[in-house]
């Protein structure tokens, strides 16, 4: 298994999108940019953002080298994992078959109410009785 790590720092700068990335000449906003490759396969730095973005919802955790180091190690972990079962032949599973469907409903309603949700021109009538009072 070959794995290509990013360098900690770089790795913090990606995933936050900080603008000194942009100072040392690394195009973050490209789909082609990639986090690792392992076992040849490439895998793209918006995937690992993805990832790390909702490990830090969900620990509600701050952006630190440590959670950094924590997340790409897991992140590493899941597509060890996951290439296991595409060797397995997992993707035709039932129950995996469903449990991608779920996560994809998931996915496209979570980015359905974000569109709707930026559509929405929030109203603010405060009354000018109530502001003098």
């Amino acid at each position: 298994m070959k794995i290509v790590r990013v360098p900690l720092l770089l790795c913090a700068l990606l995933a936050t999108g900080s603008g000194f990335a942009e100072d040392a000449k690394i195009n973050t906003d490209s789909p082609d940019t990639l986090i690792a490759t392992v076992n040849g396969i490439a895998y793209p730095l918006d995937v690992f953002r993805v990832f790390y973005l909702s490990r830090m919802q969900q620990t509600q955790g701050e952006n630190t080298p440590a959670m950094q180091q924590q997340a790409f190690d897991e992140f590493m972990g899941l597509i060890v994992a996951s290439q296991e079962g595409a060797r397995r032949k997992l993707e035709s599973d039932r129950n995996v078959v469903a449990a991608l469907k779920l996560e994809q409903m998931k996915v496209m309603s979570n980015a359905a109410l974000a569109a709707m949700a930026q559509e929405i021109k929030p109203l603010m009538t405060i009354s000018r009785q109530r502001m003098t009072r």
